[in-house]
């Protein structure tokens, strides 16, 4: 009696990441704490992985960022969403921008899609009490509302592989 073969064998096998509680983060240069909530699955077979990472800010918002894609091509779906995230905490953790600083709050939904050379991004941002000052800008940009919002649907670059790639 012959076995299963090595495609129907490795069909069998995902893998679940999932964490039970949520992970408290420190980010030492920015001094900015949260709690993190992650889960992800690959399919191996189909090259497959999607996931999600919910970061909590107390009093300072949250940043949910989950989507799917392939490992092999081009091909994802993604999401972020906004709420209520403050943007004073995040100083310092690009110490090439330290000369530029933050203000305000960030609410929004957006999405980003790529399929068969297909480019989708949609969505909004909305920016509440916002101000960016320090170099290289000569004077401060501020506002007190602002809504930035895309919808764009455009062919992109000839479709790619990774077949042939080594990592």
């Amino acid at each position: 009696v012959k076995g299963p073969s090595k495609e129907e064998s490795a069909s069998k096998v995902d893998l679940l990441v999932h964490l039970v509680e949520p992970a408290r983060v420190f980010i030492e240069p920015a001094n900015l704490e949260f709690t993190a909530s992650a889960r992800a699955s690959f399919r191996l077979a189909q090259k497959q992985l999607a996931g999600s990472i919910q970061l909590q800010l107390p009093q300072r918002g949250s940043l949910l960022l989950k989507g799917r894609g392939y490992w092999d091509r081009l091909e994802l779906n993604a999401r972020a969403r906004l709420k209520e995230l403050r943007l004073q905490p995040f100083h310092g953790i690009f110490p090439e921008l330290n000369e530029l600083k933050a203000q305000g709050q960030l609410d929004g939904d957006l999405h980003l899609g790529v399929t068969r050379g297909r480019v989708d991004c949609k969505g909004e941002v909305t920016l509440l009490d916002f101000i960016l000052s320090g170099s290289p800008l000569k004077d401060s940009l501020s506002t007190s509302k602002a809504i930035i919002s895309s919808t764009v649907s455009r062919e992109s670059a000839p479709r790619s592989s990774t077949k042939d790639a080594s990592f």
